[in-house]
C-alpha cells in the first residue's frame, strides 16, 4: 500500500551515508528525521577502519529501512562512503541520493592518486565513485543543495521514506533475521515458523513488482524455512505413524495377552469341570451301587416275605387238611356211632317206642354237640 508524508510521525529506520566534509549539512539532516521519529543510524564520529567497525556498519545498513546518501564531490571520492553504497546496493536496499553538493565528473574520471577524504588512495575506489553518480543519475534524487529548498527537499525525502513502508519495513527485517541466520552457519533455530514464516512467503510471493526486491538469501532464508517446516510436518507425520504401529502392536499384544488369560482360565475351568465331573460320575456310580445294594435288600426281603407267606399258606394248607382229616373222623366216628345207636336203638323188637324216641333224642344231642365242638375248632 502506497503511503505519503502527511507531516506525522512515520515510525522508520534510516542510514545516513555522508562525508565528513558535509558534518554540517548532516547534522542538520538528522535532527529534523528525528524530529519525525526516524532513527537514523549515523557515525559522527571519526572511527579508524577497522573489521568490527566494517561489521557494525553493514549491520546498521542491514537494520535500515532506507539508506540515504548524502551526494556531493565529497562523498563520491571516499572510499568508506563508496564501500557503503556497495554494500547497501548489495543487500537490494532502498537508496535515497540526496545532493547537497555540485558534482564534477570530469574529477572523478581523472583524479587518481593523491589523497582522499578517508586517507587512504585506490583509484578503484574514485572509479566507483563515478559508476555511483551515474546511478544516482538515473534515480529520483532529492536536490538539497544551498541554492535549493531545503524544505521541499526534506518532504520529497520524507515521501521516499514513507512510500510502501510496509513491505521496506518487512524486507529489513527478513533480511536482519536472514544475516543472522546466516552467520550462525545457518542453523535450523534461526529459521521462521508459523505466523513468521507464513507472512515471509506472502511477502516474498508479492515482492516481483516491487522495489527494492529481495535477495539471494531472502529466498534461501524464507525457501529453507519453509522446507524445514515440511520437513518438519513430514517427520510429525512419521512419529505420528510409528506412534500409531507402536500403539496397534501394543493393543495387538494386551489382546494376544487377554486370549492367553482367556485360554488359560479356560482350560482350568475345563479341567475345574473334569474334576468335578469326575467327582460327580464317582459320586453318581456310589449312589447306583448303593440303589442297588438297596434294591438287593429289598429283593431279600421280598424273598423272605414271600416265604414266610408261602409258609404260612402251607401251614394253614396243613391246618385245613388236619380239619378235614378231623371232620372225617369225626364223620366216621359218627357213622360208626349211628351205627350203633342204630342196633341198639332201632334193631331188636323188645325195645319199645319210647326208648327208640330216647335213643334218638340222645343222638340229637350228641350230633348237636359234635356241631359245636366243629364251630369252637374252626
Amino acid at each position: 500500500m502506497e503511503r505519503k508524508y502527511t507531516g506525522a510521525a512515520i515510525n522508520a529506520k534510516a542510514y545516513l551515508s555522508y562525508s565528513r566534509q558535509d558534518l554540517d549539512v548532516a547534522q542538520r539532516l538528522v535532527a529534523d528525521l528525528s524530529k519525525q521519529s526516524v532513527e537514523v543510524w549515523v557515525d559522527f564520529e571519526d572511527i579508524p577502519a577497522s573489521a568490527d567497525w566494517q561489521a557494525e556498519i553493514n549491520a546498521g545498513i542491514d537494520s535500515a529501512d532506507a539508506f540515504i546518501i548524502m551526494v556531493s564531490q565529497n562523498s563520491l571520492t571516499s572510499n568508506t562512503v563508496n564501500r557503503e553504497i556497495d554494500y547497501a546496493r548489495s543487500v537490494n536496499k532502498r537508496i535515497i541520493p540526496i545532493l547537497v553538493g555540485d558534482i564534477d565528473e570530469t574529477n572523478l574520471l581523472t583524479r587518481a592518486g593523491g589523497r582522499s577524504f578517508d586517507r587512504q588512495s585506490d583509484p578503484t575506489d574514485l572509479t566507483a565513485g563515478f559508476r555511483n553518480w551515474q546511478t544516482f543519475k538515473r534515480m529520483q534524487i532529492v536536490s538539497m543543495r544551498v541554492q535549493d529548498d531545503y524544505e521541499a527537499g526534506f518532504r520529497t525525502l520524507m515521501n521516499g521514506l514513507a512510500s510502501d513502508l510496509d513491505y521496506i519495513q518487512q524486507h529489513t527485517r527478513l533480511l536482519v533475521r536472514a544475516r543472522e541466520w546466516d552467520r550462525q552457519n545457518r542453523d535450523t533455530s534461526y529459521l521462521l515458523r508459523g505466523t513468521e514464516l507464513e507472512s515471509a512467503r506472502t511477502w516474498l510471493s508479492s515482492a516481483a513488482e516491487k522495489q527494492p526486491t529481495p535477495t539471494t538469501l531472502h529466498s534461501e532464508y524464507i525457501n529453507q524455512s519453509n522446507q524445514y517446516k515440511v520437513a518438519q510436518l513430514a517427520e510429525l507425520e512419521r512419529q505420528r505413524a510409528a506412534r500409531v504401529r507402536t500403539l496397534a502392536f501394543i493393543i495387538l499384544g494386551m489382546v494376544l495377552i487377554v486370549a492367553v488369560i482367556v485360554s488359560i482360565i479356560s482350560l482350568s475351568n475345563a479341567s475345574a469341570l473334569s474334576n468335578a465331573a469326575a467327582t460327580s460320575d464317582a459320586n453318581a456310580a456310589a449312589a447306583i451301587f448303593a440303589q442297588g445294594e438297596a434294591l438287593t435288600q429289598a429283593g431279600v426281603a421280598a424273598t423272605a416275605q414271600g416265604a414266610a407267606e408261602i409258609n404260612a399258606t402251607l401251614a394253614f394248607v396243613a391246618q385245613g387238611e388236619a380239619l378235614m382229616q378231623a371232620t372225617t373222623a369225626v364223620a366216621a366216628q359218627r357213622d360208626a356211632e349211628n351205627q350203633r345207636d342204630s342196633g341198639v336203638c332201632g334193631t331188636g323188637g323188645s325195645v319199645d317206642a319210647s326208648d327208640n324216641r330216647s335213643c334218638r333224642t340222645a343222638r340229637r344231642r350228641e350230633s348237636s354237640d359234635y356241631r359245636s365242638r366243629g364251630a369252637i375248632h374252626q
